[in-house]
Order: C-alpha cells, then structure tokens, then sequence
C-alpha cells in the first residue's frame, strides 16, 4: 500500500464515520491522516495530498452536502459487517468494471451504512419491522445502490432478499439481468454463450471463492416467480440466501407469499426491496365503492390489490425490511402513517428513514434538461401542442409527420458521431413515445420501419439528394450544437461521417415496445457490437426501463401528473460523453409542465435537506410540495403565457387522498410574513440565538425606543435604514424549519436583481421585547423580556407572531381609520420592516417551555416580480392550517 493509499484510507473512514462534512472538517481529519503516515515513518506534505486527493475530495462533499438523511434516533450500538465476500467483491466491480470513483463509492457506502444500522438495530429481536425509502434521480443508479444493499444485506445475515421491479415483464426481465451481475456474478440459465465464452460475469469475477445462492428467477419474460415454483420448499440458510426478481402482479405477489408460508420463513431476515414504489404499491382504493363510508383501519376495508399483497406479506413475516426506491416519491410521502389495519398492519409510509441521494456532476437529469439555465436547453427541439393529432392523422394516411423523419435523421447521423468516437460496442437507441394507446403504435411502428429501410437504401446508393439533406443537417445542427454544447468545435467533418453511414444504417433495428409485442430490448445479446435500435411504444418505454445509450427522444404524450411524467424521462442519464448528439423532440407545453416540475423536486430536495439538518425524524415530516406555480425561467413565460398550459398535479387523486391543497403567491409584494414553526432542540435554539446576537452586534448606532408607533414610548428598539445585505446574511445563516425564511431571501434577492436593488435596498429593524425593567436576559447587550405566544396542535408550530398593528410599528403614527391597504400603499418601496420576536412558549401538555427567536418581515408593494402563484400540496395527517 502506497503512502497515498494509506492517507486516502484513513480519509475515507473519516467520511463514513460522518467526520468530514465541510472544508474545516476535512482539513483537521487531513492533519490526522498525515499523524498516520508520519507515525508510521514516511514523509508527505499536505500538498502532495491535496493535489493527488482534491477532485475526489470535493466530488465527495458536494455528494455528501446534497444527501439528505431523515431517520429515526433509535441508537445503534451493533457493527456492520463491511468485509463480506459479496461486499467486498462489490467495490471492486464497482471500480474495475464500472470505473465509479472513491468518491463515488464512499458515497454509497455511507448510505448503504445508514440503511443497514436500521435493519440491524433490531437484529437481536424475535420481532421487528423496518420500512424506509431511497429517492434518487430518474435513470441515476437505483438499481446499482439496491444491489449494493442486496449484497451487504446478505453479508449481514439477511437469508431471503424479494426484489419488486415494476410491473412490466421487460422491467422485471432488465433488473433480472443486472441482478446476475451484480448479485448472483454468473450466466445461469437461459443464457446463450458463445465459444469458450465463462459464464461467470460481473461480480463473480471479483470473487476470492465460490458463493452459494438460490436465485428462483430467470432473465426470461416468463422467468418470473409462477404458482408452481411458489407452491415449492425452499430452505434459506445463513451465506446461501434465497433470491427473487418478481414483477408486481397479483399472481406473482400471491406466488411469494405462498412461497413464504410454504418455506415456513416467517423467521427468517427477509429484506424486501420495491422498486418504482409509487407505481402500484401505494394504496388507491381508497374512494372505491367497496370502502364507500369505510375508514382504512376498518376490518372491512379494502386496500387494492398489490398494496394489500406487500401488506399481507410483510404482516406473515416476522422479521422484515421493506425498503423502497423511487425517483418520484410525492406518492409515497403522502401515505398517511397513522393507519394501521386489523389484517394488513400500517401502510407503507417510511417511517424509520427517508434518504435522498444526489447524482454526481456526469448526470444529465430534469434540471440540466428543463431548470433555470439549462445546459441542456439547446437540445430541445420544440414542438406545436396538436403534434400529437397530426401525427396520428398523419399515420392513418399512412405517412409520418415531417418532424418525426427529420428526427430519424437526425439520429442516423448522431449514431454515426459515436460510432466514430466510442466505438462499435455502445448502444446508440432512439424512442418514439407519441400515444399510450397500441393501436396507434400498431400504425407508426410500420412507418417508422418503412422510413428506416428506404434511407438505408438511399444512403447505401449514396443518393444525391438524400446525401445533401443528411450533410445540411449535420452542419446546421450537429455541428452547431456540438459547439454550443462542448464549447469547442466537433473534430469531426462531413466526410468522416459519410464514411460510416451505411454501416450504421445496416444496423439500426426498428422495434415495437407494447404489451402486445414479442420484441425485447435484450442489450446483453449485442455487447461485442452494440445495439442500433428505434424503439416504438407507449407505457413499457415510460417507467423503469432503460434505453442503454438513448440519443434520440421525439416523446409527446402529455400527463398532468408529475410522477407519471418525471418517469417518462428516459432520456436523463449518465449521458455526457455523448450529450451534444442527444435531442429531445417534446411540445411547447411539456417543456413548460417539465420546468414546474424542476422547480417542485428542487424545493422538495431542498426541504428534505433542511430536515436533515434539524435532525428531524420521518414522523416529523412536514413538507409541502409545489403542485404548479408560473415562476419558471424568463426564457419559458413567454412559451407558458402564449400556450395552454397542462393543470399539473404531483400524483393521481387515487394516490392523494391524504392531503391538502393551497395557493401562495410568489411574490410577496405588500404582505407582512411570519415565521410560526420553529425547532424545540436547544442545539439548533442556542445556534439561531448566536445568528440574531451576531446581527445586532453589527448594527450600528443607539436603537430608539418606541411603543406601538414611533411617537409612543415603549420597549421596544428601532434601528431605521439597516442595509438589506446585512439582513440577508442572518436570515441565509438562521435555521427555519420550513424554510419560510429562506423563501424571504428568495424574493428580496429577485427584487434586487429586477431593480439593480433600488428597490428593497434598506430595512427597519425592531427588536420585540416586553416591560424589560430589572430583566436578568440579553440578547447581545440589550435588556430583553420575552414576549409570549401559544402554539397551535403541534408542539413546533405558533399561532402567530405578529399582533394587529404591529406590521406598522414604524410609522410616525398612524390613522386608526385608514384601512391596512392604505397604510401598506404608504410605504416607501426601498425598504422593509424586519421585527426580531424573543419569543416564550410552551409545548402542548405544559411540561416544557421554551425560549426561541422567530421573525416577521412587512414588504412594500413593488411590481419588479411578476406575481405568480404557487400550487402546494401537504399531507393532512401532520400539516396545520
């Protein structure tokens, strides 16, 4: 082991063990690695370090700031086991063959841990049952983290893994294939090898010795677990797991648990994992006519089917973990934790933990497609909203829409750059997602065969007019982009291309993607020479499902839901090696419902990562989703007020029982906000406190005392004319629950920007404080006595801050008889009133009190931010009025 290496292992323990979490961490745990090495006798300067160490290091971190853990406080006193044979064969396939860096590993590492100290806590028990969920992005690596959790799972003694993929035979089929390599680490049956192929593959490579797994699966579509293999006895033993890869189906679900009951494995550690968790699983018959009048804790409710299958098998099961993994969790955040039926137990709310996993910088998801300053943006190719029409009028005539053959087009040349640049082996796929309906992939799939096989006749008699239009688009388009893109010009010119062209048309396939087709998109039987494929379809090509080496998307078919439309994306990936040649062919409309539904998963990634670092609990959760809003990019309004916009909504009815819906404007122009949630740990209390007393100390000059007007005496102190960077800095660095705060700054930081901070430039600032003669407190050095305020059912949530007329403690006086509409409209635009409330409360049952510091702010009225308005959406079960 090199010197490095040695440093590098003591840095990476550091991070696992959740001691390195920013810059000033990271440089004392530096120091001690180097202790290490010198202890040891070697010499190394903290240079040679940093500069061998520093890419990884900060992919590391900002991996590491983006994750978000909510988890339960239970303390784990056990050790994980991360020198198992599975696991450790894990990490060197990870490096060797999926070239992931330490940075990258560590990250996985360090959730896999958090996951498995929960699943373990309870180890010693004759009872226990964990349920938790992953969120992570579309096409980001769900797959390749829960086969991580498979491995280490059965390094820790877990004897029986379920795995749920989908509920499409494709689905289920794909995962099944890269659960033989990431798992099971060889070819088992069904494969076809090639002479003097092994049949040892992935993982299996990576082995010291031999494992012993039974694995009652297949990669064929019919492979899934069926009745006859569900009516077996199966022995799980400890190092010989059981393993199944089972769609979520009735029939199949109904084979597991017959399996189960068969097997006698009520004792044993199952660890079942759900793949596309808000597809299918979460219950929906809540508003059906058999539960008319029913409460879903009720004997005789019904929860639908396959959430009543995964219920009734975690109920036989005695020691259980459920685990969920999605990239679009709205659904399953909005489970209501409360229920707990006679027959299926609680529902699959994730009550121990909720982890939210951020993809690394080669990704190319929503936000680099659709999000304010979209790198991506230039790979969009828009289309009219009635696309969808002309092109099924279109198909019936027997023809294809002008656009869906320039995009054909253009993928034959992009498939052509990358066979130049990566080689004969990548898979270069393209999808036509215009209708959900087969009938209309029944008249295009035809056509779209006919286009391919006429332009591989033309290009292969290197036809001069086909030629010319093939060589217009490559310098108009490719090129262009590329360039726009990479920031360089492509190295690649037209003659290189020509060469190549009739190669790749002889190879493309045309395939139907539906449920009534026998076509498969079996990528494992063309990794020597990879897959040219233009897939056609609807619902199979919109979930889960992977289009190794996606280039070309021309997808039309509108949703109102976000989930539904997030997991159509398939053309986010790990995709920038290749990016410049990747297009997008959507509609006017569904860019603007996809740049809303950027701005919804980035508020709720954020709102995930505030709870994580109040240590909030999943019990805890308390946030609101935005459903709709118009604050999206400038360059998007023009195309959202000229277009008839989609009405967006985070999930179904059917999914959304538990909830409720309510508007906020995003511009706060004219209103007087508060603060009311606030956190009950003395930690974050005595933080917030130092944040407001470092404030104070920087404001300059001798406070005023006022009363309820400038002109009345009072105890309160008045500073006029703060400098609102001044209140920006406290207010970035104070700990809001909600992030209401953090919403302020929002606004006032947009005004700035709008008005070249003309407007909002300065703010009043009072500091609330009672009778504070012979008070024994200070907040900084000024005498204070706390105001009191109730909370309102919930023990972090008050009534209010403000009381009637105090939004105006600024005014010289005030005319009771002017309506609070004509007093705002008096204030002058260039400044804000910031009240700083010391605040006493209590919790619910009066046993605790406590002494917090929350804010409202009263804005002028100001037209420098357009007043768009926000759709949220909360769960019923914790959020208050």
């Amino acid at each position: 082991m090199s010197v490095i290496d040695i440093v590098e292992s003591v840095l990476n323990q550091a991070f696992v063990n959740k001691k390195i979490t920013d810059l000033e961490s990271f440089n004392l745990q530096l120091k001690r690695a180097l202790e290490v090495v010198s202890g040891l006798g070697y010499e190394l300067t903290e240079e040679e370090v940093v500069d061998k160490l520093n890419a990884q290091l900060q992919e590391f971190l900002r991996l590491y700031s983006g994750t978000a853990i909510i988890e339960t406080k239970e303390e784990f006193n056990g050790k994980i086991n991360l020198d198992g044979p599975r696991w450790r064969a894990y990490l060197s396939f990870l490096r060797k063959e999926k070239n992931r860096s330490n940075a990258q590993i560590n990250g996985v590492t360090l959730t896999l841990q958090t996951i498995l100290k929960h699943m373990l806590k309870n180890q010693s028990q004759e009872e226990f049952y964990v349920n938790g969920m992953v969120f992570k992005d579309v096409q980001s690596g769900k797959t390749e983290h829960f086969h991580g959790l498979t491995n280490l799972a059965i390094d820790n003694g877990y004897e029986i893994i379920i795995i749920l993929s989908g509920t499409q035979n494709d689905l289920r089929s794909q995962t099944q294939i890269r659960c033989d390599y990431d798992v099971l680490g060889e070819k088992r049956l069904h494969y076809v090898l090639e002479d003097g192929e092994d049949r040892v593959v992935g993982i299996g490579k990576y082995r010291n010795s031999p494992v012993l797994t039974q694995c009652l699966t297949n990669k064929m579509r019919n492979g899934d677990l069926n009745a006859s293999v569900g009516e077996g006895v199966y022995v799980a033993r400890p190092g010989e797991p059981i393993i199944i890869v089972t769609k979520k189906n009735v029939h199949t679900l109904g084979a597991v648990i017959s399996f189960l009951r068969n097997s006698k494995a009520e004792r044993n550690k199952v660890l079942i994992i759900d793949d596309e968790a808000d597809l299918a699983s979460v219950d929906t018959s809540y508003n059906s006519k058999i539960n008319r009048g029913k409460q879903p804790s009720d004997d005789t409710y019904k929860p639908s089917s396959i959430n009543a299958h995964i219920r009734e098998m975690i109920a036989y099961l005695k020691k259980r973990t459920y685990i969920s993994y999605t990239a679009t969790p709205f659904a399953n955040l909005l489970i209501n934790r409360e229920i707990n039926h006679p027959v299926f137990g609680p529902d699959l709310f994730p009550k121990d933990f909720i982890i939210a996993i951020p993809s690394d910088e080669n990704y190319v998801g929503p936000k680099q497609w659709f999000g304010k300053n979209a790198p991506a943006a230039p790979l969009r190719r828009p289309l009219e909203n009635t696309i969808t029409r002309d092109l099924i009028r279109d198909a019936s005539a027997g023809t294809l829409h002008s656009t869906l053959i320039q995009s054909i087009k253009v993928f034959i040349l992009s498939t052509a750059v990358r066979l130049i640049r990566e080689g004969e082996q990548e898979h270069c796929s393209m999808l036509i997602h215009a209708d959900y309906r087969n009938i209309n992939h029944d008249t295009t799939y035809p056509l779209v065969d006919r286009e391919i096989e006429l332009l591989r006749n033309l290009i292969i008699i290197n036809d001069e007019a086909t030629m010319n239009e093939l060589k217009r688009i490559f310098e108009d388009d490719i090129v262009t982009t590329s360039t726009r893109i990479f920031n360089k010009v492509l190295p690649l010119t037209w003659k290189d291309v020509n060469k190549v062209l009739s190669n790749v048309v002889e190879r493309i396939k045309v395939m139907k993607i539906n449920g009534e087709s026998e076509d498969t998109l079996n990528y494992e039987d063309y990794k020597n020479q990879g897959l040219y494929v233009v897939a056609v379809g609807g619902n199979k090509l919109s979930r889960g499902i992977t289009l190794d080496g996606l280039t070309v998307s021309y997808y039309v078919r509108e949703s109102k839901n976000h989930d539904t439309l997030t997991q159509m994306g398939r053309w986010c990936g790990y995709k920038k090696a290749y990016l410049d040649v990747c297009r997008l062919y959507t509609t006017n409309r569904l860019i603007v419902a996809y740049a809303q539904i950027v701005e919804s998963l980035e508020k709720l990634r954020e709102d995930l990562i505030l709870m994580h670092d109040s240590d909030l609990t999943p019990d805890q959760y308390q946030l609101e989703i935005i459903e709709q809003t118009t604050s999206i990019c400038p360059a998007l309004r023009v195309i959202s007020n000229a277009q008839q916009n989609l009405k967006l909504q985070v999930t179904a009815n059917n999914k959304s029982r538990f909830m409720k819906r309510h508007k906020r404007r995003s511009s706060f122009s004219g209103e007087t906000l508060q603060e009311t949630s606030f956190y009950n740990e003395s930690k974050i209390i005595t933080e917030n406190k130092k944040v407001v007393e470092v404030f104070l100390k920087k404001l300059r000059g001798k406070p005023d005392l006022i009363g309820k007007y400038i002109d009345q005496s009072g105890y309160n102190r008045i500073w006029y004319g703060i400098d609102m960077i001044q209140v920006l800095e406290m207010f970035k660095n104070f700990r809001s629950p909600r992030g209401r705060v953090h919403e302020w700054v929002n606004y006032i930081e947009a005004v700035h920007r709008e008005t070249k901070m003309r407007e909002l430039a300065l703010c009043d600032v009072v500091l609330i404080s009672n009778n504070f003669d012979g008070s024994s407190e200070k907040l900084y050095s000024y005498e204070i006595n706390r105001v009191h305020r109730s909370t309102r059912g919930v023990d972090t949530m008050l009534q209010a801050v403000t009381l009637k007329g105090e939004q105006f403690i600024n005014f010289r006086s005030a005319d009771e008889a002017l309506s609070d509409n004509q007093k705002i409209s008096m204030r002058n635009n260039d400044r804000a009133l910031l009240l700083i409330y010391p605040i006493r409360t209590e919790n619910l049952d009066g046993t605790d009190e406590y002494e917090i510091i929350t804010f409202a702010i009263a804005f002028p009225i100001t037209n420098s931010v357009p007043e768009d308005t926000i759709s949220l959406i909360g769960s019923t079960t914790v959020i208050s009025s």
